[in-house]
């Protein structure tokens, strides 16, 4: 369940920002339930995975959620959204935002003993991810 009382006690501190209420909404025994409260804190927007790993494995919870929410709280889709699936969990949940993180691996180092590996955003990525979603409107 939703912690509302310290929920909004958080919310209280970060004002005048928004506040996105993250995944742990996810682990909600009733995610119905839980938007409500979230809509009830103020809370601008829920990132959610529509309580399973990955978004597209949420996808029929998403899309409930987005007809749930109405234009009350934006329900925004994460986990796992790429330019393989982005068109298919944007076209059948209705969502109008959407998070992802649009990395690649990079490395750096003189040899193979000291290299170092890490993720980073990948603008070619995240055009990508535009015109798909550009394509959709």
């Amino acid at each position: 369940r939703i912690d509302k009382k310290r929920c909004a006690h958080l919310i209280a501190l970060a004002k005048p920002m928004e506040v996105t209420f993250h995944r742990a909404f996810d682990c909600c025994n009733d995610l119905e339930k839980g938007l409500e409260d979230i809509i009830s804190l103020g809370c601008r927007r829920v990132l959610t995975s529509g309580g399973k790993v990955f978004a597209v494995d949420g996808l029929s919870i998403i899309e409930r959620l987005v007809k749930q929410a109405g234009d009350r709280i934006v329900i925004m889709p994460g986990s796992g959204i790429n330019e393989e699936n982005l068109k298919i969990i944007a076209g059948r949940s209705r969502a109008s935002e959407f998070h992802t993180t649009a990395k690649s691996v990079s490395g750096s180092g003189e040899n193979e003993i000291l290299t170092t590996i890490f993720y980073q955003t990948n603008q070619n990525i995240v055009n990508s991810l535009k015109n798909i979603l550009k394509s959709q409107l």
